[in-house]
């Protein structure tokens, strides 16, 4: 395991090649480091995840598709509470936008096309 040590100057210059990987295997060993044995499992998947979004993104392959999928789940439940707590929403929390956006997220999934769905049963 080679750790990332930021006052080494070699770090400062090294090419992606070389750091991307050792910052991941690191960020994966403080993964597996939880303490809580019941957490360590949850904090493990969210990591393959989390970098499973980052090899989407460069066009690597999914290594870890069901934790991907299950973070995907997560990410939403929690993205529609903020908005049911209307801490995702404009502070109107009634606002057409805030509506849409929150009648999207229910139904992304389940329809073709949710914006077309939701204008329409909104009608804003």
């Amino acid at each position: 395991m080679t750790h990332i040590d930021l006052n080494d100057p070699k770090w400062k210059t090294a090419p992606l090649e070389v750091w991307g990987p050792a910052w991941w295997s690191e960020f994966h060993e403080v993964m597996e480091k939880v303490p809580c044995g019941v957490c360590r499992p949850g904090a493990i998947a969210t990591g393959h995840a989390v970098h499973d979004v980052k090899n989407a993104e460069l066009g690597k392959p999914i290594l870890y598709p069901r934790d991907l999928v299950s973070f995907s789940h997560q990410v939403n439940a929690a993205v529609n509470k903020c908005h049911e707590l209307g801490q995702c929403s404009p502070r109107t929390g009634s606002s057409c936008q805030a509506r849409v956006e929150r009648c999207i997220l229910d139904v992304k999934g389940s329809v073709k096309n949710p914006y077309a769905v939701c204008q329409a049963s909104i009608q804003c």
